[in-house]
C-alpha cells in the first residue's frame, strides 16, 4: 500500500485516534486490523473516501476488541456496519469534499 492511498490514510488514522485516548495497539494487532480492512475493502466498490472511513472503523473497532479481551470481528459483524455505512455518512462518504 503506498502512504497516500485511502486505505493507508484509514489506517492511520484509526491508529492515531486510538493513540488519542491512550490505547497503544500492538504491532500484530495492527497488522490483523489492516488485514481486515484490506478484505473488506476489496470486496467493496466504494469511493476512496469510503474506503478511508472505513479503514479508519475497522482498524478501531478491531483493536478495540483485542483490547477488551473479546473476540474479532466477525464477517456478519462486519457486513452489519457496511450495510449502514454508505447511507449513514451520505455525501461525506464521497470524494469531492
Amino acid at each position: 500500500m503506498a502512504r497516500d492511498d485511502p486505505l493507508t490514510r484509514g489506517i492511520a488514522m484509526g491508529v492515531a485516534r486510538l493513540e488519542r485516548y491512550g490505547v497503544v495497539a500492538e504491532l500484530n494487532d495492527v497488522e490483523l486490523a489492516t488485514r481486515q480492512a484490506v478484505d473488506v475493502i476489496a470486496r467493496l466498490d466504494v469511493p476512496s473516501r469510503g474506503a478511508e472511513l472505513l479503514a479508519e472503523h475497522i482498524v478501531i473497532a478491531t483493536i478495540m476488541r483485542v483490547v477488551n479481551n473479546e473476540g474479532p470481528l466477525t464477517a456478519d459483524e462486519i457486513d452489519a456496519y457496511l450495510a449502514a455505512a454508505g447511507p449513514f455518512f451520505n455525501s461525506f462518504w464521497h470524494d469531492d469534499l
